[in-house]
């Protein structure tokens, strides 16, 4: 109407290119966008028909670069890129409460703006599984191969867990810069070969000349069984859910332990004392302090037992001599 002037991306579904099916998909995209309102999200500001007969969404503006690129170009360490993602869990874990699975995060569909917030975009591909016994079937084989997950390659039952496998796969090629499998140039079947019988090397065996050393050994551990939790095959051995595997790296960050690795002793008194340092150092200072104290009296106890003993023989000697010189005398 003209009434005020705003920039927005503009997504319009042709005439030329338009049929049943993508039109009813593209007005599924519309209504789900209307019922996620996050600030990790693209806000739909409208949408409807144009005058051409032509459906289109009108959706906010995000101004950015995709997530990758962004932690790249701003030289992020293991911890920031980690802060960044777990907005981005932020986002899918909202959807997920909604009853949507995107199904198809991959970087490009993560764009973050000037302030470092990133935006899931594209819900192209997303189904609410709310009210619809095939919600969670693959209708179509439409997917990104590399950040797919089995089941959608081999066109399985679609749960939140294929969202985690693609989140897996996200915050892999974020830690090394590289993939986890390599799917480019393959045919279909080759790609079905490899998402679902290939296992991938553990972030930290990834070499990589833009990582150093430092901060690939940070990858050794903790975050190589966070990455390699999510990237499971069999979708019921993943995280349970987005919060579980956003509440895993919260624990990396924080030094505490994580699901992801085994709940030993040994694991969980390294993870107290690194995550304690200072309260461990002193108690270990008063603890030598304590030590080396009654070590300190021991040692002058048995020089003073030893003292003892020496002039309890002398007073002896003495005794035995007075004796033997009076008895003499005598």
């Amino acid at each position: 109407d003209g009434e005020f002037e705003q920039r927005i991306a503009l997504k319009i579904v042709r005439q030329s290119i338009a049929d049943s099916h993508m039109i009813e998909r593209f007005r599924q995209e519309r209504q789900i966008l209307a019922g996620l309102r996050h600030p990790n999200i693209a806000m739909l500001l409208d949408g409807g028909i144009s005058e051409l007969g032509e459906p289109f969404i009108a959706m906010e503006f995000v101004e950015g670069l995709p997530l990758n690129e962004y932690a790249a170009s701003h030289n992020f360490d293991v911890a920031d890129k980690l802060k960044l993602f777990l907005k981005v869990c932020s986002a899918v874990a909202f959807a997920h409460r909604n009853l949507v699975v995107h199904r198809d995060i991959k970087p490009t569909n993560i764009f973050v703006t000037a302030d470092g917030e990133p935006k899931l975009l594209d819900f192209g591909l997303a189904k609410a599984f709310e009210n619809d016994s095939a919600a969670t079937q693959t209708a179509i084989r439409a997917f990104t191969p590399a950040y797919a997950s089995p089941e959608q390659i081999t066109g399985r039952k679609i749960t939140t867990a294929s969202d985690v496998y693609s989140l897996g796969v996200v915050l892999y090629e974020m830690l090394t810069g590289s993939k986890p499998l390599e799917v480019d140039n393959k045919s279909f079947d080759e790609i079905v070969q490899t998402v679902t019988a290939t296992h991938p090397m553990p972030p930290s065996a990834v070499g990589n000349g833009s990582h150093s050393t430092g901060s690939t050994s940070l990858l050794k551990g903790d975050l190589d069984n966070i990455v390699l939790t999510a990237l499971r095959k069999e979708p019921e051995r993943r995280y349970g859910s987005v919060e579980d595997l956003a509440q895993d790296i919260r624990n990396y960050l924080d030094g505490r332990p994580v699901s992801a690795r085994p709940n030993t002793f040994g694991y969980r008194a390294t993870k107290f004392v690194l995550r304690n340092r200072i309260a461990v150092l002193a108690s270990a200072l008063v603890l030598l302090f304590l030590v080396g104290g009654i070590a300190v009296s021991l040692w002058q106890a048995n020089v003073a037992r030893r003292e003892r003993d020496r002039a309890e023989r002398r007073f002896q000697d003495v005794r035995k001599l007075s004796n033997s010189l009076l008895f003499d005398i005598t």
